[in-house]
């Protein structure tokens, strides 16, 4: 649900009249840089939000609790069950019609993760070489969202031989280190943890894994952007409650977070 602040710093850029020649994303990230860059309208985007499951309050980091309140020998079949499946369908209804990253606009990368052996796969249209703790991976868009977006516990992990692909956010929440590989001049980092801010005191065992899986993640992130981001916008950090479900203020934060910050990514682009 967060990712739909990605749309908002859309918007920021086109009210500046820029469009990003390339677009990199993990998760929610990648399914809004696919769709940006296939030119799909800006409405199909916000829908894709409206539909996401709204099953506990925070989307970005679950299914740590998840994966806990599920016993031990029912959990291999929830992630791989078909319903799982069927359900990220629904959310993403027509991204199937993205048959081919010939489409695209500009350069798009989706980074999912090997679950076999917990590198970071990368698919898109631009180079063939990639960071050395990813491979480079060969799917369709369609296939490749869905493998980003595979969020364990949630969505169903999906078999690409010879890998079983989950979120890309486990190993790059934010893959800037893929976008300055491939070329970019200067990366614009949009980092939606949520480690760092302000949270009340857990209130079950799944609140809390919940929360240590946000510090770790948001620690991840940061120190990964350290090293290949020149600029990073931090959206949550424009919400009165970053657990928000409203889509219209998640993405107006985005929006926001861009604005704010447009002095600086102006004088960085000039």
């Amino acid at each position: 649900m967060r990712g739909a602040c990605h749309i908002g710093v859309l918007d920021g850029l086109a009210q500046k009249g820029v469009f990003p020649p390339m677009m990199v994303g993990s998760s929610a990230g990648a399914l809004v840089a696919a769709l940006a860059m296939a030119r799909r309208p800006r409405e199909k985007l916000a829908e894709l939000f409206q539909r996401w499951p709204r099953e506990s309050p925070s989307w970005a980091f679950t299914w740590w609790g998840r994966l806990l309140s599920f016993p031990r020998e029912k959990l291999p079949r929830c992630l791989g069950s078909h319903k799982a499946g069927e359900r990220w369908e629904e959310v993403v209804e027509g991204i199937e019609a993205i048959l081919s990253w010939d489409e695209m606009a500009g350069t798009v990368g989706v980074v999912a993760t090997d679950l076999l052996t917990g590198q970071g796969i990368v698919f898109g249209n631009g180079p063939a070489h990639v960071p050395e703790r990813f491979l480079r991976g060969d799917a369709p868009p369609w296939l490749a969202l869905r493998a980003s977006s595979a969020i364990p516990g949630l969505f169903a992990p999906v078999k690409r031989s010879p890998y079983l692909l989950a979120d890309g956010a486990l190993v790059a929440p934010v893959p800037a280190e893929v976008a300055r590989l491939w070329g970019a001049a200067k990366v614009v980092a949009v980092d939606l943890g949520s480690g760092d801010l302000p949270s009340p005191p857990p209130r079950s065992a799944s609140e809390t894994v919940d929360r240590a899986g946000a510090i770790l993640l948001t620690g991840l992130s940061r120190c990964q952007l350290q090293k290949t981001a020149d600029l990073v916008l931090q959206p949550l950090r424009y919400l009165a409650n970053p657990d928000t479900w409203n889509v219209e203020e998640l993405v107006a934060a985005g929006k926001e977070a861009l604005l704010e910050a447009w002095p600086a990514l102006e004088k960085l682009l000039s």
